[in-house]
């Protein structure tokens, strides 16, 4: 089955939501990732009925599907620390609230770090992460995105296997895509500089999670060498 692979960018909201849409356009793109807030806060953003209006008349006038959304930074699924699960849960459920709103397709966040309480515990509560949300939420219209990540510290998310247990692990599934981001890849060891790797790597996402659940792709340069964070050229430990 042939997919169709749109070039897009990550674009600045600065000046109101709907300038990301915007610039977009002026870059010749059809798809764009922004932040909805400040990546680096806690602190929530409330829509006024305006920007919402506005932002989905630019996504209309331009063109532009599909857009994505990526949540906080601070956002840790995996955190044994209560009062930041519970700011990560009540800032997950705000930015899924707010990408309904507006209209937008996609929300992406990294699976978080178990800060050394190990990687089964951690995964257990990321999949707990997600049923509570989907359980107080109940129907959602976003496509919540798991982001692979380098394996830096005690992050979780640096090998398929790990995503995979967390996409099947979560009861409702079917609600949890994958985002590849090259970059991260290849920190945590896995060769992509050339096709054959490349497609070696395509087919392992097929198998271990199933590249029908690929929704998005981070084009972002390495500024360190393959494997830098520890990880086997496998992406296993």
């Amino acid at each position: 089955m042939k997919r169709t692979l749109l070039l897009g960018a990550h674009t600045s909201a600065a000046g109101g939501l709907e300038k990301a849409l915007h610039r977009g356009n002026q870059l010749g793109i059809k798809a764009v990732q922004l932040f909805t807030k400040n990546a680096n806060s806690w602190r929530d953003r409330h829509l006024q009925e305006k920007e919402i209006e506005s932002f989905r008349k630019e996504k209309i006038q331009w063109g532009i599907d599909p857009v994505i959304s990526h949540v906080s930074y601070l956002v840790n699924p995996a955190s044994g620390d209560k009062e930041i699960r519970e700011k990560s849960h009540k800032a997950m459920v705000a930015e899924i609230t707010r990408c309904e709103a507006l209209g937008i397709q996609y929300l992406i966040v990294h699976p978080g770090s178990h800060r050394g309480d190990g990687k089964d515990v951690g995964i257990q509560r990321i999949t707990e992460f997600f049923e509570r949300i989907w359980e107080e939420m109940n129907e959602i219209s976003v496509s919540i995105i798991l982001e692979s990540m380098a394996g830096q510290g005690t992050s979780i998310g640096s090998t398929f296997e790990e995503i995979a247990r967390i996409m099947y692990g979560v009861h409702r599934s079917i609600e949890l895509a994958f985002c590849f981001d090259i970059c991260h890849i290849f920190a945590a060891g896995h060769e992509i500089r050339n096709r054959k790797a490349y497609e070696e790597i395509l087919e392992e996402v097929d198998k271990v999670i199933g590249i029908h659940r690929l929704k998005v792709i981070h084009l972002s340069d390495s500024k360190k060498e393959c494997g830098s964070t520890g990880m086997k050229i496998s992406g296993r430990e």
